[in-house]
């Protein structure tokens, strides 16, 4: 349609005026062919971001994974149930981090069965001289850890279970993207932790 309506006005152009050379009506030619060459580039163009943005390309990629590991606490008929959830940055952004938590289907009696994962939170400084010392407690003006792209990094915690039962661990990362800073983004992972194998007591055969 571009290219039609170049040509009429060329021949418009041509009509009214004194007849050009045939390298001048080439020159136009030309241009003509590059305005609509560049105009359907940029359509091109953006049809491929919207394609990107429809697909998923601009939702924030991270990869979530679960570990847990179980041994005994040195009380009868309790285990430690030691929980790790490796994180990985994907290629697209950087994913600010507000929440990880861990939940099990069995927790030990007085225990707790949901726990936030250590090391989630970023930490204050304070400055002596010239170097900088953290200190334990959570940041007022920056309390968000941001993971950049490529960026991988371990959170864990642990819980008390009954020694003789199956567990369910189920953790959850909440973050957002601060391009769609009004999304909010959520992973999930889940693991069975069994009771550990116990080798089989065989009685003594006297003969």
């Amino acid at each position: 349609m571009l290219l039609l309506q170049a040509t009429e006005a060329v021949r418009s152009a041509s009509a009214g005026a004194a007849p050009a050379s045939c390298w001048d009506t080439a020159k136009t030619v030309a241009e003509t062919l590059k305005a609509v060459a560049e105009g359907f580039a940029f359509l091109s163009a953006g049809a491929f971001f919207l394609y990107k943005m429809f697909s998923g390309y601009m939702i924030a990629n991270l990869t979530l994974g679960l570990n847990c590991d179980r041994k005994f606490s040195g009380q009868l008929g309790v285990d430690y149930l030691v929980v790790t959830a490796s994180v990985k940055k994907g290629d697209r952004g950087a994913v600010t981090l507000h929440d990880a938590k861990a939940r099990i289907s069995a927790p030990a009696p007085e225990e707790e069965a949901l726990k936030s994962l250590s090391g989630i939170s970023r930490l204050s400084y304070k400055t002596s001289g010239k170097i900088l010392e953290i200190r334990e407690k959570q940041s007022e003006s920056s309390p968000l850890l941001n993971l950049s792209p490529g960026e991988e990094t371990v959170f864990s915690t642990f819980f008390r279970v009954p020694s003789d039962q199956p567990c369910t661990v189920d953790v959850t990362l909440l973050g957002v993207w601060p391009w769609h800073f009004k999304t909010k983004y959520q992973w999930r992972a889940s693991q069975v932790s069994l009771p550990i194998d116990k080798a089989p007591v065989l009685a003594s055969v006297k003969t």
